[in-house]
């Protein structure tokens, strides 16, 4: 009976392993797909290689979860790359003509220059992001305490007790301003006010 689950068990991860392995055939049959093109446009493999190697080795350093730097790298270094693969296509597809491009001065200043502009997009946004929150939530405190503060004014500061006391702290740390013309808090009469006479 044992031997029996022990060997569902097997069987079970064998075929855990096959799905996660994936199939060879198909692994197969995309490689030789990739050749193909590989041999068919050669020419614009050469300058993509050539071209991409920032988004390579973007992605080869990159060991966060979100992989988000080499993407960063990669969309701008595309765009960079992008107008010189579509001149070689349109013109003369050849090695010599991808390689007259790929290795101009110019060529290869715009594409690697917006691949560090890629770099420093990734590097310099979560600090300011981090900093615009940081200041939003700041001022939202600010304008929550002067809210607290009003209200300690309108109604008292017995409002800010609780079943255990610890509010009365609370409404000692709270300055509160006197201002003229404000309303009285509810349940006391203003002393301008004389009192009814009873009937």
């Amino acid at each position: 009976m044992a031997k029996a689950a022990k060997k569902k068990i097997s069987r079970g991860g064998g075929k855990q392993n096959r799905s996660r392995g994936g199939n060879p055939v198909l692994k197969l049959l995309w490689w030789l797909v990739a050749m193909a093109f590989a041999i068919m446009f050669y020419a614009s493999l050469v300058m993509f290689l050539v071209g991409m190697l920032p988004t390579i080795v973007a992605r080869i350093i990159d060991r966060s979860e979100s992989r988000m730097r080499y993407v960063s790298v990669g969309g701008l270094n595309l765009a960079g790359l992008s107008p010189y693969l579509i001149s070689l296509w349109f013109g003369h597809n050849d090695l010599e003509t991808a390689l007259y491009l790929i290795f101009d001065p110019l060529t290869l200043l715009v594409i690697y220059g917006l691949s560090a502009v890629g770099w420093v997009m990734y590097n310099m946004t979560p600090p300011l992001v981090g900093s615009v929150l940081e200041m939003a939530s700041q001022r939202r405190m600010m304008a929550l305490r002067e809210k607290q503060r009003s209200l300690v004014t309108e109604w008292g500061p017995e409002i800010t007790d609780d079943a255990s006391g610890a509010g009365e702290a609370t409404a000692k740390a709270v300055p509160v301003k006197t201002i003229k013309g404000a309303p009285s808090p509810p349940g006391s009469a203003p002393p301008s006010v004389p009192s009814v006479p009873g009937d």
